[in-house]
C-alpha cells in the first residue's frame, strides 16, 4: 500500500511539472502609455517568444527522424519505443500547450 501511495505521489508531481512547462504561452500585454519604441520592442520579444516552442518542436522532430533514418534496421527496431515516446513528447509539448490555453 505504501509503495502504491509513493508511486501515485510521484506521478502526480510529474504531471504537475508537465503542466507547469505548458504555461507561459500567453502574449505580452503592452502598457497603454508605452512609447512607440517600447511597443516595437514588446512586439519583437513576443514574436520570438511565440516562435520558440514551434521551432524547438520542429527541431526535435527533425533530430528524431534523422537518428532513426541513419540507424541500422536492428537499431531501428531496438529504439522504436524511444522514438515513439520522443516524437509524442515533442509534438504534444507544442500542441498540448495550444489546446490547454484554448480550453480555459
Amino acid at each position: 500500500m505504501m509503495k502504491a501511495q509513493v508511486d501515485a505521489a510521484e506521478k502526480t508531481e510529474a504531471w504537475k511539472a508537465f503542466a507547469a512547462s505548458q504555461n507561459g504561452g500567453e502574449s505580452l500585454q503592452i502598457p497603454a502609455n508605452a512609447s512607440p519604441w517600447v511597443s516595437n520592442l514588446y512586439l519583437c520579444v513576443d514574436a520570438l517568444k511565440q516562435s520558440t516552442r514551434p521551432l524547438l518542436t520542429w527541431a526535435a522532430i527533425i533530430i528524431i527522424a534523422g537518428v532513426y533514418a541513419k540507424a541500422t534496421p536492428e537499431a531501428q527496431t531496438a529504439m522504436g519505443p524511444e522514438i515513439i515516446f520522443g516524437s509524442f513528447t515533442a509534438i504534444f509539448w507544442w500542441f498540448g500547450a495550444r489546446y490547454s490555453r484554448g480550453s480555459k
